[in-house]
């Protein structure tokens, strides 16, 4: 089965029917479960404090729930070793900039043969580098340009 990370902006995108056409076949994969959605802790709370501001608080966490509820999503429990990998992801491609949770989704993307659906220039670069699976759209692509969008 296939595995997927969406990073904090793919997310919005997700929450916001936003998400550009290009990216509606991974979702439709999720919730046919031939997919599997990745979450991971650092995630979720990166998802909650940067979607909570634009979406609210009840509506960030509902919307939480519900990715975390479905039957494709497998949590992934933070061990040692995976949080020595994001430390040496971090150490490693410091010239792209990786915030600690964009670390762990490289390390987890690693790990786990997973693709990263992401907006993050930085995730893109790095994944490229580590020979890691990625679809990236620019984020200023997707506003700027209403046919990727829905």
């Amino acid at each position: 089965m296939k595995r997927l990370i969406f990073n904090t902006n793919a997310v919005d995108l997700l929450i916001s029917e936003s998400l550009p056409l290009k990216w509606n076949k991974y979702w439709r994969e999720i919730l046919n479960k031939t997919s599997q959605l990745l979450l991971f802790e650092p995630l979720i709370t990166e998802f909650f404090y940067k979607l909570s501001r634009n979406h609210g608080y009840i509506t960030t966490q509902n919307k939480i729930l519900q990715l975390k509820s479905l039957e494709s999503m497998k949590f992934i429990t933070i061990d040692d070793n995976l949080a020595i990998s994001a430390g040496k992801v971090v150490n490693k491609y410091q010239k792209y900039k990786l915030s600690l949770v964009d670390s762990y989704i490289l390390a987890c993307g690693k790990k786990f043969a997973a693709k990263i659906i992401t907006t993050d220039p930085g995730i893109k670069n790095a994944s490229r580098d580590a020979k890691v699976s990625v679809d990236f759209i620019a984020l200023k692509e997707i506003k700027e340009n209403k046919s990727f969008g829905n």
